[in-house]
């Protein structure tokens, strides 16, 4: 099998619900998706990826911004972001691993028949991983708003 130059995950089943309503099968759900299945990818992943290459995860928005009923996935985000930082310390510039943080993306919100306005497209969205991909920077977070034209 050959080498690849980078790998995106966007992957990452996630639970909503107030924190008084949330149980803990919820919130395993979302830490056992949204952490430990970024973690798997990763340990299978990364002997398959060329040296200086790049391992993108997808956080979010709520990491920094929460919201209400969004505990459990502010948590998850929040520790992603961490995790990449402290893996690009032990990785040097083996690998290049970071995070994209989208907003919710117009097409999406469109499909599930949400009022899209304050969306950000699909196009615009894939900027941030492009950058991702294409720079030097390691154990970082991107946010895509900062990606819009």
């Amino acid at each position: 099998m050959g080498y690849v130059d980078a790998v995106i995950s966007t992957t990452g089943l996630i639970e909503f619900a107030p924190l008084n309503e949330l149980t803990i099968e919820q919130f395993h759900t979302t830490v056992n998706n949204k952490i430990l299945g970024h973690i798997n990818l990763f340990q299978i992943a990364k002997p398959h990826i060329k040296q200086g290459g790049s391992i993108t995860f997808t956080s979010g928005y709520v990491a920094q911004n929460p919201m209400p009923g969004s505990s459990a996935v502010s948590f998850v985000n929040a520790a992603l972001d961490a995790f990449v930082k402290a893996a690009a310390l032990d990785l040097g510039d083996s690998l290049h691993i970071n995070t994209v943080s989208p907003r919710f993306v117009k097409e999406t919100m469109l499909l599930m028949g949400m009022n899209s306005e304050t969306g950000i497209s699909a196009a615009d969205t894939a900027k941030a991983y492009r950058h991702s991909i294409e720079g030097q920077e390691t154990g970082q977070s991107f946010d895509v708003v900062d990606y819009i034209n």
